[in-house]
């Protein structure tokens, strides 16, 4: 038999289509989620600039969508949730990766009430101000994923 290698696996369900919240319509794939080689931003029109301080972490920044949970895939087969936002504008992702842009950012809180506080706003459209880095765990199932300080609605 032949093996796979973990990475491989993580960039499949990091990149898979099956995790579609049940309340929006289908949503096309995010493609392979790599780390960024170098940090800056891309330059690219059409997203919006978030201030990447290196190739894996951005400092505070402020995205706009509807919030939404979804089931996500692990390597093990286990599922989880997760709650996304569906960003009016797109996120610019560092330069340097292969991808520019994201349409979808993961978010959550260390903060029970302020997790609490997403749950409730599920299918909102919201405003959320945090944190992000780049995914690099097989729990990350967006490109960015933004530790939340503060969430209002739009």
């Amino acid at each position: 038999m032949t093996r796979t290698p973990l990475r491989f696996v993580l960039v499949a369900v990091l990149g898979c289509g099956g995790t579609t919240p049940a309340s929006s319509p289908p949503v096309a794939p995010q493609a392979n989620v790599k780390p960024p080689v170098s940090g800056g931003g891309a330059a690219s029109g059409g997203c919006a600039p978030i201030p990447w301080q290196d190739d894996m972490n951005a400092g505070e920044a402020t995205y706009q969508g509807k919030l939404d949970r979804i089931e996500a895939g692990l390597p093990n087969g286990e599922m989880e949730k997760a709650l996304l936002v569906f960003l009016d504008t797109p996120a610019c992702l560092p330069a340097g990766g292969d991808e520019k842009q994201t349409s979808e950012i993961q978010v959550y809180s260390p903060d029970p009430a302020l997790e609490a506080r997403l749950e409730a706003l599920v299918g909102k459209a919201v405003v959320v101000t945090g944190e992000g880095f780049t995914a690099h765990t097989a729990h990350h199932h967006r490109p960015i994923v933004v530790d939340v300080k503060r969430v209002s609605t739009k």
